[in-house]
């Protein structure tokens, strides 16, 4: 069996026991759960050295894929990533175009290019089917650009993906921001790897039943 069957049943056996929405915080290894022709995002248009104004939504798109980045107040452009242009203000990604059922991607706080230090907060996903997916986040910027967050939904397209500051300090207040987003879909199996599930779960269930007659 390959790799791609084995994280596919990995995901699977995952969605299974903790509702449809799958957290990660390896990127590899949300990689490994998606189909290839995924689209990443870099938001190279975003590199200048200090924070400047762009308009609310942002509009992308790429390999079939669309999706839009807003804040009540604004974004900012800032050392290559999107940020939120007012600190308290929520990152939403949200208006998604393409089936996409993964996202994933550098989520962090930054304080106009330095660390934000003491700054945390939630990431929040959304299918409009199943309870939210909740990770907590204490990532700042430099080191924030490693530390990686994402979401596959087993059960339906996504809705939206937003982050939301809930602590800080009065010399650090954060401003939420993004890098590196991807976003695509959940690997598709191959039919052996449905057999292999199915037998699997059959074996599982005959075992449960022999364990709750005895």
């Amino acid at each position: 069996m390959n790799i791609t069957k084995l994280s596919f049943l990995a995901l699977l056996l995952a969605g299974h026991a903790s509702a449809s929405l799958i957290t990660f915080t390896d990127q590899a290894a949300f990689l490994a759960a998606i189909a290839p022709g995924y689209y990443q995002e870099t938001f190279a248009f975003a590199s200048s050295s200090f924070p400047v104004p762009l308009a609310s939504p942002q509009s992308l798109s790429g390999n079939g894929f669309s999706y839009q980045i807003s804040a009540a107040n604004g974004l900012a452009s800032n050392f290559g990533f999107v940020q939120a242009a007012n600190s308290p203000d929520a990152l939403i990604v949200s208006s998604f175009g393409g089936g996409i059922t993964a996202l994933g991607g550098n989520f962090f706080y930054d304080n106009g290019g330095s660390v934000a230090s003491g700054t945390s907060g939630t990431l929040t996903a959304s299918n409009g089917i199943d309870p939210d997916a909740v990770m907590n986040i204490s990532t700042v910027f430099p080191e924030g650009h490693f530390s990686f967050f994402g979401f596959i939904s087993t059960s339906g397209p996504l809705t939206s993906v937003s982050t939301f500051r809930t602590t800080t300090n009065s010399n650090f207040p954060g401003f939420a921001g993004i890098d590196n987003l991807i976003v695509g879909t959940a690997a598709t199996p191959e039919p052996g790897s449905f057999a292999l599930l199915s037998l699997g779960l059959v074996t599982l269930a005959y075992f449960w039943r022999r364990h709750s007659a005895a």
